[in-house]
């Protein structure tokens, strides 16, 4: 006789209970494959194996049918008259056995129908379970004694862990994670308000488990960010026996999302791992993206899953998500019922029989307020306790609280104890806090929460004017000052404050985060302010949100002073410019230039003539390009504006090696690179090391042009600049392709497109697709190349810029060359020679020229 059910079996005698559905046009989500996954408790790919094994053996039937609740059909699954047997055969097989059973003391012999029943009934576990006790039983069946020890079960860092002191109701939300657990979707979240349960409903999650999976479990902070994350997975994964992520990390000062994505994605697919993530809403707009990776990475696994619980629902994944790819699960908590609450409080000893109906009713069932009950006040709510203990008998307490509550990274107390808190040190010990190892403490969200709804607008904008000169005085970093005097509504000092760190605000990191702060700081000012909006027109620029960019830029044009709208109209020049307009870049640029005569003080004298000599590079209007970016440079090395005299340097030697001089290429490179060496600006050596690096290139000094490209992959990946990134890999691809690698072109070319299609950059992804095109050529993919030679030309076709043209017939005519195709090659090279004839660009002209010359 068999020791157990095998996942056949079950499967099989599931499906019985829905034979009255074979024929039905409608049917329930039971005999999907999901429904089915989730009753026999196995993963859904590993379901949809056995699914096919039982349809070859002609033992089930699959068909489309509607579900009930899903949004389109789906594949259902049927017994068919040899799986009818089978479930009868197994039936009947377990109604004849003789077995005891133990429940509650009580042990009871027993026939197999009767006792599906009494351990479905009374011991509440499901009927598949109980067939698989039955057949497997060799003496007195004991349910309760045959689940894990929930302590050891789970390969979790205990230390990570939240604490469960006891556990009531929710009932419903249990039912609903396991389905989500044995579910198809990858993602549940969970949100509510704070102290609602979500960590303590997590917790159960843990502790219900039985040794199936592994769980990781974090705490987040507001500091907190996607690198911190992952190293601190990354331990926990260690800890697991999995040391990849570990070992990587060990060896980046950066490490590379993209990287890190195709570790986890290897991990998650071998392991049954749970990522639970508490307090999502308290990290920064940065964790959106790189959660959207971690969940298209567990939707790529199958495996594992991911659970997020918040104070409200994350905004990285949409509708879509939720009702037609049901990759999503979502769970909203409201209080405990109150038959759970008055269990809970019964845990509570101090709280007085009388008042105990009355806590229930006047808080909801909301867990944490009754918790606090402990304390004997009889209070209504959490933030009346949090009045009644800490307000209103310690004032001076209560400014330190506040304070506390709007500061939105740890701090001393210590620190806060010099604004004349003596209750700072007593009060940051006790439960209201969270305390790090370097002595540093933040406020719980709850208590912040419950201490700003008592201390009204007034106080709260209080506690920001404070946690201002708080920030001031420790020198924590200008935009935390900035935004506490935002949200004190100190306006004037903000203006100016953002006068002063203009720069600082513009290389900031979290860019978005800034724009936030900007764009509340202009309504709260309630008039056109045409030095904010610019600001704030540059951060959307930065972004990638042009727009945006181009409607503030466009009113300051309207509304500003001279100054302001030279500097606007030199934004949407470059705007224009980057989408290809070089017709409306250069009137835009013109009116600039106008206007800027018109003053007696010239201003931005020397980044128009830039910005002019880039649109005229563009057009291929090279001499005059050279001549704007020698006024540029003068100017700037006069001003000692270096910023801008390295970009001119840099952009005057782009032209010398169109035009073939190379040595004066050279100059200007390396006097740019030393110039950004002295500034320390990162972002500028990386672009020199790629110009540089195509300098070599051009000279067929491939090894060092490698190099070099390889040096600014790197220093884009530290300073995280995806565009510098994806410029060295199309100079990579190149260089491979020119040293007869094809290979190694096509491996770095799809991280390349992932960077470009994203930023939405079409010129670059041109230039992509025509580096695929050359290496599928040199491999004899004659299909493939085309198709990519294709896609490179038509990407550019409505785009200004000769020269970019001519370089993607060159290449196409190449590709073609490589391909036999002697007669369509010089037709587009041809076609190449004369664009760059017409440009100046000589020395691409006399390289096609020998190419030609060769194929008579």
């Amino acid at each position: 006789m068999p020791k157990h059910l095998t996942v056949q079996d079950k499967i099989i005698i599931h499906l019985a209970a829905y034979m009255r559905y074979a024929e039905e046009f409608e049917c329930p989500e039971e005999v999907s494959q999901a429904g089915i996954a989730g009753a026999i408790g196995k993963s859904r790919a590993h379901t949809t194996l056995e699914l096919k094994a039982l349809r070859d053996a002609e033992l089930i039937s699959e068909r489309v049918s509607h579900v009930r609740g899903a949004k389109s059909k789906r594949k259902v699954y049927n017994l068919t008259a040899s799986g009818i047997q089978l479930a009868q055969n197994l039936r009947s097989m377990i109604d004849a056995l003789e077995v005891k059973v133990e429940i509650d003391g009580e042990i009871s012999e027993t026939g197999g129908r009767m006792a599906i029943e009494e351990l479905t009934n009374r011991a509440g576990i499901t009927e598949l379970d109980a067939m698989n006790l039955i057949i497997g039983s060799e003496g007195v069946i004991r349910p309760n004694a045959a689940a894990p020890d929930k302590g050891q079960a789970n390969n979790v860092e205990q230390d990570n862990l939240p604490e469960l002191k006891y556990f009531f109701g929710r009932r419903e939300e249990l039912e609903k994670l396991e389905t989500f657990l044995k579910g198809e979707e990858v993602l549940l979240s969970i949100t509510g308000m704070s102290g609602i349960g979500k960590t303590t409903l997590a917790r159960q999650i843990i502790a219900s488990d039985k040794g199936e999976r592994k769980f990781f479990y974090i705490q987040l902070y507001g500091f907190d960010s996607p690198i911190s994350f992952i190293q601190q997975l990354a331990r926990y994964l260690s800890s697991a026996n999995y040391k990849q992520l570990s070992d990587y990390i060990a060896n980046k000062i950066s490490p590379d999302l993209r990287e890190v994505s195709w570790l986890l994605e290897d991990i998650f697919s071998k392991e049954r791992f749970v990522m639970i993530l508490d307090d999502l809403d308290v990290v920064s707009g940065s964790f959106n993206g790189f959660l959207r990776m971690i969940h298209d990475i567990l939707k790529t696994s199958g495996n594992s899953k991911l659970i997020l619980l918040s104070n409200k629902p994350p905004e990285f994944y949409d509708r879509r998500d939720v009702n037609i790819e049901r990759s999503v699960l979502e769970m909203e908590l409201a209080g405990l019922d109150d038959e759970s609450a008055r269990a809970l409080l019964d845990k509570v000893d101090k709280v007085e029989e009388e008042t105990r109906a009355e806590l229930v009713e006047k808080v909801g069932g909301h867990p944490l307020a009754l918790e606090l009950a402990e304390a004997g006040t009889g209070t209504a709510s959490f933030h009346d306790y949090i009045y009644e203990q800490i307000i209103s008998r310690d004032i001076e307490g209560f400014d330190f609280l506040s304070l506390s509550s709007v500061l939105r990274m740890p701090f001393s107390p210590w620190d806060v104890k010099v604004f004349g808190f003596s209750r700072a040190q007593t009060l940051s010990g006790n439960s209201y806090f969270t305390k790090f190892d370097d002595g540093l403490v933040m406020i719980h969200k709850a208590v912040a929460d419950a201490v700003l709804d008592k201390a009204g607008e007034k106080g709260v904008k209080l506690a920001h004017e404070r946690a201002a000169q708080y920030c001031q005085d420790f020198d924590i970093e200008p935009s935390e000052v900035l935004y506490h005097q935002i949200e004190a509504g100190m306006n004037g000092q903000a203006k100016e404050m953002v006068n002063d760190i203009r720069n600082y605000l513009l290389s900031n990191t979290n860019l978005e985060m800034t724009l936030i702060m900007l764009g509340k700081l202009n309504d709260q000012l309630g008039e056109v302010d045409a030095e904010l909006l610019d600001i704030m027109a540059e951060v959307m620029n930065l972004i990638g949100d042009w727009d945006g960019a181009l409607n503030l830029s466009t009113t300051i044009v309207q509304e500003g002073s001279p100054e302001q709208r030279i500097r606007a109209l030199v934004r949407i020049a470059r705007i224009d410019n980057k989408r290809g307009d070089s017709k409306k870049a250069m009137g835009n640029i013109e009116e600039a230039e106008d206007l800027m005569y018109s003053l007696d003080d010239p201003v931005m004298a020397s980044e128009i003539m830039l910005t002019k000599g880039i649109i005229l590079h563009g057009i291929g209007e090279y001499k005059d390009a050279m001549a704007a970016f020698g006024r540029s440079i003068d100017i700037s090395k006069e001003k000692g504006d270096m910023k801008e005299y390295l970009r001119g340097l840099m952009e005057r030697g782009n032209i010398d090696i169109l035009i073939g001089s190379f040595r004066t290429a050279g100059k200007d490179y390396a006097l740019a690179l030393r110039t950004a060496e002295e500034l320390n600006s990162q972002i500028d050596i990386a672009r020199i090391r790629l110009n540089m690096a195509l300098l070599h290139m051009k000279m067929d000094e491939l090894e060092k042009a490698s190099e070099g490209m390889e040096i600014a992959i790197s220093i884009g990946r530290e300073i995280c600049q995806p565009r510098i990134i994806g410029w060295g890999l199309i100079g990579i691809t190149e260089c491979y392709n020119k040293m007869g690698k094809p290979e190694d072109s096509l491996k770095r070319t799809e991280e390349a497109l992932q960077i470009f299609e994203s930023l939405g950059a079409s010129d670059l992804l041109s230039a992509v697709y025509s580096n695929i095109g050359m290496a599928k050529a040199s491999l004899g993919d004659g299909e493939g190349a085309i198709a990519s030679f294709e896609k490179s030309i038509e990407l550019v076709e409505d785009l200004d810029g000769p020269y970019t043209h001519g370089q993607r017939y060159l290449e196409y005519g190449k590709g073609k060359q490589i391909l036999g195709n002697t007669e369509e090659a010089k037709e587009l090279l041809a076609k190449a020679q004369t664009i760059f004839v017409d440009i100046g660009a000589e020395e691409e002209a006399r390289q096609i020229a020998d190419i030609l010359k060769d194929l008579q």
